[in-house]
């Protein structure tokens, strides 16, 4: 306090002389009196040093002015509103050497009201605007004011002696000094943040945390060696800030850190070094107490708890070291990492380690951004501070939005990727770690493997050197396969935050999930498909390719054994549904698209046995019904996955037919049934399974197969099978909801040009449902009959075909739905009558009605049905009339199906009969036999429309 004086004099003596000769400070715009009547300027006391004996008769009128201005100031305390003039009036009075000592007195008596009242901000808006010399004046003084208690005027110790004109408040205070020196600490960090040179020649760093403390301990006022003690102690016992991305230092801790970031060398050089002894001797053992007393926190805030003793030291540095860049190359110089590794090292404090962890997370990122290593700060990490790098690898990862939003702010530039440098050198570190040797960074790897993590990780693996990157993958497949991570009686030992992403109920399947992604990524980029073959085995990565717990690690052979173990548990085989795979079997197809073939040669050769061995067993005649159900089970499994993967791989389809498994397919072809044990296959479906089998190998080798195929019963069981068909059976789906026609590289393997002619190519790729006449009645279900709509052309030419080209006993598959009219019927009927065949009848007729007019079919249409006559006649049915052979398969598919009846538009059908019986579509002329059929079948259709309609309730 006794320096504080004696510069409180210099000042005054500098800013004395100053205006005696006319300075800045002299000048009318800032030395400016007050008072209603007599206005008094600052440069009276020039003028009064001059003519001092002309102005004396003015003495007493001006004491007398200034006297009642202060009393009207007085009264404004209790205002809800002070005018800006009383705060500017008052702020004059206390000026040094131009009013006597009882009027400056009287004025800091109600300046100190002021601060009780925590009416602070009339005070700065004035004081901001004077010179600064003026400014560190006023702040000496108001210093002394705090060292004393707030018990002494800044003049030689001059008690304070509150004046009658001073209102008592209305509601006292409960702590004066509390508030007093909560308004002091409003003052100087508003001027602070302003401009944060202005103190830094007031004050040393010590005489600045003395002045910050809301209370003056006697044994460290004039100990500067205890200030720095005392100020962590306080910031040891603050409880520890709610919200973790902005960790918001206590108001005179960030004043600290701001006047840090304006002064000397030499005063920030004091706390670091301070920091860096203190820490390594800090006592880790035991928790430090939180509580609400401290000068710094709220008094209304009532807990207690406990807390790490490294987090007052780690709070405050961090944010030094994000204002100051000296501070923070001080700290690197001074061995802090060493320090903090110490600190990770020790465990035997458990409680508020959390903390610890973020806070050197946090400070390591800011480190980072201000780019003060010679090499990267992350080689020093990984190379020099290896535990350090391990134990804070997780939390920086999960926290990493947190850190930019922390150092963002203040970074000059763009922020640095970290992320990257991050698992660039945990990769680096790894490739040189056998993981039976040390488990520490494989550990904290597998908990890095979260959604959201792979994009990185293959950039990084990507960047290490071929032999590396290799390292970690096969390393990685590795523990997949003994389990290490990837189930939950192997978790990885981190006693660290896991990522949000890892959910608690099942991290090991996010981990294997994440792991998957890497390895597609890292296969997708450049010549990450040849990193990964050389890498990891196929039957290895097959295990990858399943959710399957290990329990032990596997010898090689079973890898393919549990893969597909696992996928003919999770295949719904429906022969009526579009071939598709589950979502893993397909990741796995996708991966092995770019297999070399000499890896492939050991899974074709497996595929081959499993398909070989089913075949042997399903056709045991004395196997049991659930024996068999299961084998057709397990075949139609290998030959979706087949399927998939000769249309994904060239290298794959030429090895299955270089090792005669066209000869296999055959062999099922002609035992079909294996396929479809509990209906022996009627309608062929099952067959169409392995046609697929056929075109997904010609893809990419049709003339081979072509060849293979000669002289076999191929072509005929084709040209059988063919004109049976419903198209939509000979589509695979591939993953995203996609389709694959196979329809041509099938009809293309044969030999026999009729094949061909039942060729009508899907536009949009069939619809997904459970049969497949439902999915052929489902491109009705859009109730707009466009009669453009090719999809609709399509599915009408389809059904007319169907009806053409099947003999009458194959009917059946249509008939086996109607029990529930499918979705779109009622659309399909109307589409097919009024749209393709113009007949468009109106509602409500009877009786001879039905003959109503039909419009003028299209030459396409004319020609289409011509070439449905033609293919029926070459079949050697009785009747070859397309329409007619259309009413026909309706009248079987609703026979005894009331519901089905109502479901085809029966005014429509009655009207489309009619011009039938009048020979409307008749493209060739009828003989005697085939117009008695007709005259039958449509009959009977009528009654059954009549029958129906004569029962209805409506």
């Amino acid at each position: 306090m006794e320096k504080l004086l004696k510069d409180i004099d210099t000042d005054v003596s500098s800013i004395t002389s100053s205006r005696k000769t006319g300075s800045s400070f002299g000048s009318s715009s800032t030395l400016v009196g007050t008072g209603p009547a007599v206005p008094v300027e600052r440069k009276k006391s020039v003028m009064l040093a001059s003519v001092d004996k002309l102005l004396a008769p003015f003495a007493g009128l001006e004491r007398v002015v200034i006297q009642k201005r202060m009393n009207e100031i007085s009264t404004h305390m209790d205002a809800v509103f002070i005018p800006p003039k009383v705060y500017e009036d008052l702020l004059e009075y206390q000026r040094v050497g131009l009013y006597r000592d009882v009027i400056r007195f009287r004025a800091w008596d109600l300046i100190l009201v002021l601060l009780e009242r925590r009416r602070t901000e009339g005070i700065i808006d004035n004081i901001v605007k004077w010179p600064e010399m003026e400014i560190q004046l006023f702040l000496r003084q108001l210093s002394v004011f705090k060292l004393s208690g707030w018990t002494m005027h800044p003049a030689k110790y001059t008690p304070i002696k509150p004046t009658s004109s001073s209102s008592p408040h209305p509601n006292p205070p409960v702590n004066r000094d509390e508030i007093l020196a909560s308004s002091y600490r409003n003052i100087v960090g508003s001027l602070v943040q302003r401009n944060p040179y202005i103190i830094q020649e007031l004050f040393d760093v010590n005489q600045f945390i003395l002045l910050e403390l809301d209370k003056s301990d006697p044994d460290i006022l004039f100990d500067d060696g205890k200030c720095l003690d005392y100020f962590f102690d306080v910031l040891g016992r603050e409880p520890t800030p709610k919200d973790k991305e902005k960790w918001p230092l206590p108001a005179q801790a960030a004043h600290l850190v701001e006047f840090l970031t304006v002064v000397d060398r030499g005063q920030s050089e004091e706390v670091v070094d301070y920091i860096l002894r203190t820490l390594p001797l800090l006592p880790m053992e035991k928790p430090l107490p939180v509580h609400t007393d401290t000068p710094l926190v709220s008094p209304v805030l009532q807990m207690h708890t406990e807390r790490h003793p490294a987090v007052r030291f780690l709070w405050f540095t961090l944010h030094l070291t994000s204002r100051s860049s000296v501070a923070a190359s001080q700290l690197l110089h001074g061995g802090f990492l060493a320090i903090l590794e110490e600190i990770i090292r020790d465990d035997t404090m458990t409680e508020g380690r959390e903390d610890v962890v973020l806070l050197i997370c946090m400070l390591v990122g800011v480190i980072s951004a201000k780019d003060l290593c010679d090499f990267s700060l992350y080689y020093h990490l990984g190379v020099k501070h290896t535990d350090l790098f391990l134990a804070i690898l997780p939390t920086f990862t999960q926290n990493y939005r947190a850190i930019n939003a922390f150092r963002g702010p203040h970074c000059e530039g763009e922020l640095p990727n970290d992320l990257k440098m991050f698992y660039k050198e945990l990769l680096d570190h790894l490739s040189c770690i056998d993981p039976a040797e040390d488990m520490r960074g494989w550990d904290e790897l597998l908990n890095e493997l979260a959604p959201g993590r792979t994009y990185l990780l293959a950039d990084a693996l990507l960047d290490r050197f071929a032999i590396s990157a290799q390292q970690v993958i096969m390393n990685l497949v590795r523990l997949r396969m003994t389990g290490r991570g990837f189930n939950a009686s192997h978790a990885p030992s981190i006693s660290h935050a896991v990522h949000e992403s890892v959910g608690p109920e099942n991290p090991c399947q996010e981990r294997l999930t994440a792991l998957r992604s890497l390895i597609r990524k890292v296969t997708k980029r450049g010549l990450g498909s040849a990193l990964i073959d050389n890498s990891a085995s196929i039957d290895a990565l097959a295990v990858v390719y399943t959710d399957y717990i290990l329990p032990v690690e596997l010898p090689r052979a079973n890898g393919f054994a549990i893969f597909f173990d696992t996928l003919v548990h999770a295949t719904q085989a429906d022969l009526y549904t579009p071939c598709s795979l589950p979502p893993l079997a397909s990741a796995y197809v996708e991966q092995l698209q770019t297999t070399p073939a000499r890896q492939l040669q050991d899974l074709v050769n497996y595929l081959l046995d499993a398909i070989a061995s089913n075949i042997r067993s399903g056709g045991d005649a004395s196997a049991d019904s659930e024996r068999r159900r299961s084998t057709a089970h397990t075949l139609l499994s290998l030959l979706n996955f087949v399927i998939h993967l000769s249309k994904s791989s060239s290298d794959a389809s030429k090895l299955f037919i270089a090792s005669d498994f066209p000869a296999l397919l055959l062999t099922l072809l002609s035992q079909h049934s294996l396929l479809d044990p509990e209906t022996g296959d009627d309608h062929g479906w099952s067959q169409t399974r392995i046609l697929l089998a056929f075109g997904a190998l010609a893809i990419h080798h049709t003339h081979t197969l072509k060849e293979r195929l000669r002289d076999t019963i191929f072509d005929e069981v084709l040209e059988t099978l063919a004109p049976r068909l419903l198209f939509v059976t000979l589509y695979i789906q591939i993953p995203k909801s996609r389709f694959y026609d196979l329809t041509a590289p099938i009809l293309n393997l044969s030999t026999r040009s009729s094949v061909h002619s039942y060729v009508l190519p899907m536009p949009d790729g069939p619809r997904f449902s459970k049969h497949p006449w439902e999915q052929l009645i489902a491109t009705f279900a859009d109730i707009r009959h466009d009669q453009h709509d090719q999809s609709k052309q399509w599915a009408t030419k389809q059904v007319l075909l169907f009806a053409a080209s099947v003999e009458e006993e194959s009917w059946g598959s249509l008939s086996s739905i109607m029990y529930r009219v499918p979705t779109g019927m009622r659309s399909m009927f109307y589409y097919i009558i009024t749209s393709y065949l113009g007949c468009h009848t109106p509602r409500g007729l009877s009786g001879d009605a039905y003959t109503s007019p039909t419009t003028r079919l299209s030459a396409q249409t004319e020609a289409y049905l011509k070439h449905l006559a033609g293919i029926a006649e070459s079949r050697g049915f009785e009747v070859t009339n397309p329409v007619d052979r259309f009413i026909s398969l309706t009248a079987l598919a609703t026979r005894a199906e009331r519901a089905a009846v109502e479901g085809i538009c029966m005014d429509e059908m009655l009207g489309l009969i009619g011009a039938v019986l009048r020979g409307r579509y008749d493209v060739v002329p009828l003989t005697n036999v085939q117009r008695e059929r007709r005259v039958k079948e449509c009959n009977w259709m009528q009654f059954q429309i009549e029958h129906v309609k004569a029962n209805s309730d409506f």
